[in-house]
């Protein structure tokens, strides 16, 4: 559509980014019932199944084939269909994990040019987005390999073929749904607030890792991110790393977001439940 509008307007616009319905927005529908973590991943956050109380199954199959298979595929004039849904499919088993073209290009058949033209139509379409390392070399954020989620966890798992909440719950890919619904949640917040989240996940060198970075006002949130429905102690682990850095960090400024439904502090560490995103996270933005 924006290839078609001939005149800039500049100045006569604001644009603002809306992704799927956050957690809060789906909780203010009169007819929302309360549904744990993984009917919620199941369900999918597209406004779609819920205004218009399709079954959330058949309303994905008809995304995918009217939207993804149809016309995203005409935009970058894919001519061999089945490479295309191998190439989603490929990428939802990846879904969290770090980009490499080289791997899905072999397995797709096709180029290592072609497989990333089809992930940054992806982007610009808001069907997934890239994770960039955290490094205090900011050219290095934009070179080194970053990881890939989809925005809509549900979409992954009609990719997958996951039937249930139930079996979304016991799938190998639980704590990456998981993590990927945790932080599409924090970037919808960011959008809806017109604000662009600087966002990365560490990796390092020593072994450990954190999931998620929010950088913001010249501080460093961290944030880790567990599957589990019961606090455990490894929950803080890889935060105590993060910590022993540098003696400036703080621990309010580290939090752990997991299934579970009680808000704790260890530690001095914040653990929180993935329904208080939007009340911890992101407050004050």
């Amino acid at each position: 559509m924006l290839e078609k509008i001939s005149q800039s307007l500049a100045g006569r616009i604001a644009m603002l980014e809306l992704l799927p319905l956050t957690y809060s927005e789906l909780a203010t529908s009169s007819d929302f019932a309360e549904r744990n973590i993984w009917e919620l991943i199941y369900g999918g956050s597209y406004p779609g199944p819920y205004n218009e109380n399709i079954a959330t199954a058949l309303w994905y199959k008809s995304y995918v084939t009217r939207y993804l298979q149809r016309d995203v595929r005409q935009l970058i004039k894919v001519k061999d269909l089945s490479k295309f849904h191998l190439f989603l499919k490929l990428y939802a088993g990846r879904h969290e994990q770090l980009i490499n073209l080289t791997e899905i290009g072999t397995a797709c058949g096709i180029s290592h040019a072609t497989v990333s033209e089809w992930l940054n139509l992806l982007a610009l379409s808001y069907i997934l987005f890239r994770l960039p390392p955290y490094h205090k070399n900011f050219n290095k954020r934009l070179v080194k390999n970053s990881k890939l989620y989809f925005y809509d966890s549900r979409l992954v798992c009609h990719l997958l073929g996951i039937e249930s909440a139930q079996h979304a719950e016991i799938h190998a890919s639980r704590g990456a749904l998981f993590e990927g619904y945790v932080i599409s949640e924090v970037i919808k917040l960011f959008f809806a607030r017109a604000k662009t989240p600087n966002i990365y996940f560490w990796n390092s060198h020593k072994g450990f890792e954190i999931d998620l970075l929010i950088e913001q006002a010249g501080k460093v949130h961290a944030i880790e991110i567990k599957s589990s429905a019961t606090y455990s102690n490894d929950f803080t682990k890889q935060l105590k790393k993060w910590l022993a850095l540098d003696a400036l960090k703080n621990n309010d400024d580290c939090f752990v977001v997991y299934a579970g439904y009680e808000t704790l502090t260890v530690n001095g560490i914040n653990i929180i439940p993935y329904k208080e995103i939007h009340k911890n996270i992101v407050k004050g933005l």
